[in-house]
């Protein structure tokens, strides 16, 4: 029948109440009384926030912690996909998401090829640059939160609408100053995600993005040493060749070889023409 109620205040700013009832009697709350449970108030406020503090760091102790796991997991490979397993097996441990997307730019500039991580592996979608709505992130470069996509018409949130995912949280992938892609997380529930979680996404898209980028620099100095390899055969092949049948025949076989082709052909116009099938 009566109440009295105390706020929890620490430094400023109100964390809470603390409410004192008489269900079955009238009772008048004196100076004193109010005196007294204002200041156990705050105390308790001031052992509340300190409490809350003790679990917001050992939070950000254990995210420190994965993000360095994913650190040093991350940058031992070069190889596109188990890059992406990592990715989904450590952001599962950091953020809560029903599905994980990476998505990057085609090297032909007009297609966004974007990657559903599974457990079973990537599973590729592709989606013509002006039409995707990942393009936000990507042109912009900047963070997005939305709470829910269902209704969208962009094919590639049409594609997580239809698994029944709603909230999304993306941030560009940015590697020596250029924005290579975007990273998502998505959640069935609508409104799952706020600004804390794209800070942690942020930490894992920073890592993502370094490896991929590494993962494709190797790729290209390994393609670059392979074909100074094939032009060194080559050079020794034709040397000492002095047929010049033999020496295409020659030349067309350790070609195919190199490049895995079943056939090669070679075409001359020298007065009457000729062909040469390796």
């Amino acid at each position: 029948k009566s109440i009295a109620l105390l706020p929890m205040i620490v430094k400023g700013r109100l964390i809470g109440s603390l409410g004192l009832d008489s269900y079955y009697e009238y009772h008048t709350f004196t100076s004193d009384e109010i005196e007294a449970a204002a200041a156990v108030t705050s105390q308790l406020a001031i052992t509340a926030h300190n409490a809350q503090l003790y679990e917001e760091i050992k939070r950000r102790a254990a995210q420190l912690e994965h993000i360095t796991a994913l650190s040093q997991r991350i940058t031992s490979t070069f190889d596109r996909a188990h890059i992406f397993q990592i990715i989904r097996e450590e952001t599962l441990k950091l953020i809560d998401a029903d599905l994980i997307s990476v998505a990057l730019i085609n090297p032909n500039g007009e297609t966004l090829d974007v990657y559903l991580l599974t457990d079973s592996g990537s599973l590729p979608a592709h989606f013509p640059v002006e039409r995707a709505a990942l393009r936000f992130v990507f042109n912009i470069g900047e963070p997005l939160v939305l709470d829910d996509i269902s209704g969208s018409e962009e094919p590639d949130y049409r594609l997580f609408a239809s698994s029944r995912l709603r909230a999304i949280a993306s941030v560009p992938l940015v590697a020596g100053g250029k924005t290579i892609g975007v990273f998502s997380v998505l959640h069935r529930e609508s409104g799952h995600y706020v600004s804390l979680d794209i800070a942690v996404l942020e930490q894992i898209g920073y890592q993502l993005a370094i490896a991929l980028e590494n993962a494709r620099l190797y790729m290209q100095t390994a393609q670059r040493a392979e074909t100074e390899r094939l032009m060194n055969r080559l050079s020794g092949a034709l040397q000492g060749q002095s047929d010049l049948q033999s020496m295409l025949l020659n030349t067309l076989q350790e070609m195919a070889e190199a490049l895995s082709a079943r056939r090669a052909r070679i075409r001359l116009d020298a007065g009457k023409r000729s062909s040469h099938t390796g």
